[in-house]
């Protein structure tokens, strides 16, 4: 396949950051890690039901992303959020805060697995039925706020002459890059009580955010060692100011 920078159509970029679970940096699969922020009533959540939610559009904190994609004509688009960064200070800071924020991180194989299952519907919070539709994952590329340049790791292009329209739903403004953002998506239209569910992993492990307050949590903290889940503190904990 040609490099990033070489591509000179928006099916060709779409194509190429679809291929994101491919490239690992030279590390296995079942060694390499994705990485998702959230919190622990979240993944209190995820181990009682045994599903990871989809989030549609709507409910994006980027909120010129969401008015591009509604622009670009696309309403069935869902997805969940993962970053191939390890424990980032910033987004500890924004989606997993002390003193319940958490980290879950699952390995690439994992990842790839998640596809073979068909996902759930979800209504009212109650997961219902298997619904026909493939699950798919899309790496993020990023815009520069002044130009057309766009980039994903290492690499730059710009050949697409509209990305925010033309890659709506896997493109951001560069002042998010530092998320280096990888999302499992599902396209369905759904109504506003509804989202799709995807099977959780079973090998998940946890990493409670810098200031997460143990005594608070205990008895969460003691589903995860019934479940066998691994859970470790933030590398981090100590040193900021929480």
């Amino acid at each position: 396949m040609k490099p990033f920078k070489e591509l000179a159509s928006a099916d060709e970029i779409i194509d190429y950051q679809k291929r994101v679970l491919s490239r690992t940096g030279g590390r296995k699969a079942d060694e390499a890690q994705l990485y998702h922020y959230s919190n622990i009533l979240a993944l209190k959540g995820m181990l009682d039901s045994g599903f990871m939610w989809l989030s549609p559009v709507d409910r994006m904190n980027d909120v010129l992303e969401a008015e591009m994609i509604r622009s670009a004509g696309i309403k069935d688009m869902n997805f969940a959020c993962f970053s191939r960064t390890n424990q980032s200070i910033a987004m500890f800071k924004m989606y997993a805060p002390n003193p319940n924020g958490v980290m879950i991180s699952i390995s690439v194989s994992d990842a790839k697995r998640m596809l073979e299952l068909k996902p759930r519907l979800v209504e009212n919070d109650m997961v219902r039925d298997e619904v026909d539709i493939e699950l798919y994952w899309m790496g993020v590329c990023y815009k520069d706020i002044e130009t057309e340049t766009i980039t994903t790791p290492g690499q730059r292009n710009s050949r697409i002459k509209k990305p925010l329209k033309e890659l709506a739903g896997a493109v951001k403004l560069s002042g998010w890059d530092y998320e280096k953002e990888v999302r499992l998506c599902g396209r369905m239209r759904l109504y506003p009580e509804q989202r799709l569910a995807v099977k959780l992993p079973e090998r998940i492990n946890v990493t409670l955010c810098p200031g997460f307050d143990r005594e608070s949590n205990r008895s969460i903290l003691s589903k995860l060692i019934e479940n066998g889940i691994r859970y470790e503190e933030s590398k981090y904990e100590g040193w900021i100011r929480t």
